[in-house]
């Protein structure tokens, strides 16, 4: 049997009917994020997400596809100006679906295998992640970035906060994303190595701007997963995919 794709643009400016500016208004809305945590996330201003937003200034191309990899799959499916066609496919007699341009599944039709695919999954079945972020701009749009990834999320500011709270019970991470700098006695190599031993196959991902090359230097050495900041969105969401798959976590 035969499956039918349309394919999409991923492009956000490729949308007529909608501006760029009210997307990332809308993605920010739906996911209760801040102007701030969202500028934070992305390592721009405030200001800059409120000129995005007021349509008055336009991202670069580099910012653009960060920004794509978190509204392309969210905003999407929300077009006004798009029912008739989603009906259609929803109701299409052969296996049909209809995919944007980074290959993500906007809407299924009843036969096709990604309309099961790609349904949510119960919570308590979601991978549990410890988030472990001082910045509480940066932890907020982390947390609800990696929720619309249907992750759970356990967010705490510290590293000696973190392995507390893995010691005690209060949660068992399926992975841990880490920011190198944290307050208290441990950076982010010395929480890993702390969790570690408390749970020995907990994939870890070390996220850092670090420009000291004795830290980068401990970094390295570490042999942990590291990703850099401003960080890349779907990266970010790859590597944690992988990590999670090498532990055998669905």
């Amino acid at each position: 049997m035969h499956r039918h794709i349309i394919s999409l643009p991923a492009d956000p400016r490729a949308w007529a009917g909608e501006s760029l500016a009210s997307r990332i208004l809308t993605f920010r809305r739906q996911a209760q994020l801040s102007q701030q945590a969202l500028a934070a996330f992305l390592g721009v201003g405030q200001r800059t997400v409120s000129r995005w937003e007021r349509g008055v200034d336009h991202p670069s191309p580099s910012l653009l596809q960060r920004l794509d990899a978190l509204i392309g799959t969210q905003a999407t499916p929300h077009l006004p100006h798009l029912p008739a066609l989603y009906d259609a496919i929803r109701d299409a007699p052969v296996p049909l679906a209809l995919v944007d341009g980074a290959g993500n599944v906007l809407v299924a039709s009843r036969s096709h295998p990604a309309r099961h695919e790609t349904q949510a999954r119960p919570a308590d079945r979601l991978p549990q992640v410890l988030v472990v972020e001082d910045d509480h701009g940066v932890l907020q749009a982390t947390k609800a970035i990696l929720n619309r990834w249907e992750f759970r999320c356990f967010g705490i500011t510290s590293g000696d906060g973190a392995v507390e709270a893995v010691r005690s019970g209060d949660v068992t991470p399926d992975a841990a994303i880490i920011d190198y700098l944290l307050p208290g006695s441990r950076d982010g190599v010395d929480t890993a190595r702390a969790l570690l031993a408390l749970i020995p196959d907990l994939p870890i991902l070390i996220v850092t701007g670090e420009a000291i090359v004795e830290n980068i230097r401990k970094i390295a050495d570490s042999g942990l997963s590291v990703i850099t900041k401003p960080v890349d969105p779907k990266q970010f969401h790859l590597a944690l995919k992988a990590l999670l798959l090498m532990r055998g976590t669905p």
